[in-house]
Order: structure tokens, then sequence, then C-alpha cells
């Protein structure tokens, strides 16, 4: 049986900007980063109330299309999440679930364009990661996507 890789994106965000267009709401901000690794840019709104973060902050983010894991392998085993035998959150501090879209473009966009851009909407939450194809290739609109957070160290 083959496993279905529910890994969608993942690296560490280096947290370089808050509120930049100033503070719309009493519990949100908008956090504004770069991943270290596949060298994506993000925004993405956090309740600061919930899961605190700041500026200079590195925090661990997967993208993933499902939480449950095979308590044998420790692979992934389903695609949705059965509450009665999965709890969200048990691994991760912050965890969201919803579907990406991607915005309604020009017809003369330059399809050769080596960047993308995917949103997501968590609650009006939102999330826009944007980066080479290849990086978020595995991300489709219509899927669901869960998003987990954890502050690192250094």
């Amino acid at each position: 049986m083959t496993q279905v890789n529910t890994i969608l994106f993942q690296d560490t965000i280096n947290i370089n900007d808050m509120d930049s267009g100033g503070k719309k709401f009493g519990r949100v901000s908008r956090f504004y980063g770069c991943t270290e690794n596949t060298e994506c840019d993000i925004t993405v709104d956090i309740n600061t109330e919930l899961y605190p973060l700041d500026i200079g902050d590195r925090v661990q983010i997967v993208l993933a299309s499902s939480l449950a894991l095979d308590p044998v392998t420790g692979l992934p085993t389903r695609t949705v999440r059965d509450k009665k035998d999965s709890k969200p959150g048990d691994r991760d501090e912050d965890d969201r679930q919803r579907e990406p879209w991607r915005p309604n473009l020009p017809d003369e966009r330059d399809l050769s364009d080596k960047y993308d851009a995917i949103y997501v909407s968590y609650g009006g939450l939102l999330m826009e990661l944007k980066g080479s194809h290849r990086h978020v290739e595995d991300l489709h609109v219509g899927q669901h996507v869960y998003l987990l957070l954890r502050k690192t160290v250094g």
C-alpha cells in the first residue's frame, strides 16, 4: 500500500515585520516573513492572544492535507480529520484547516513566470505564500490545508 505524502510545504519562517499597514483588529496581527530554505515570502494573520508572535521570531511552518498518523509507522493515514480518533494540535502549537485559492489573474499573465502565490483563508484570518512553482506546486484549489506552527529557538 502506498502512502500519500500529506506534507504540502514545510520550512522555517523568519518574522521580519508586523502590522505594516496598521493594526486592523484588536487581537489579530499580520506578520510578514521569509522562509529560510525555499526563499518564499509569507504573510499570515495570527490571533496573538492565542499564539503570541513578535518580530524576530523564528517559526517552523508545515502545510499539510492531514493531521492523522498511523500509530505504528508514524506515516499519514487519512486525508480527512476524524474527530473521534485524532485531536488537532496534539503535535503542534497552532493548527488551522482551510482550502487554498488562487486569485483570478488577467489573461495576459506571463505563464512562464517562475513564481506563484497561494492564498488561504482560515475563518477570515488570511495567509499568502509566494514563491517558486516547485515549492508550492503541491497546493491546489479546493484542497484542505492545515497550517501548523511551532516557534523555534535560535
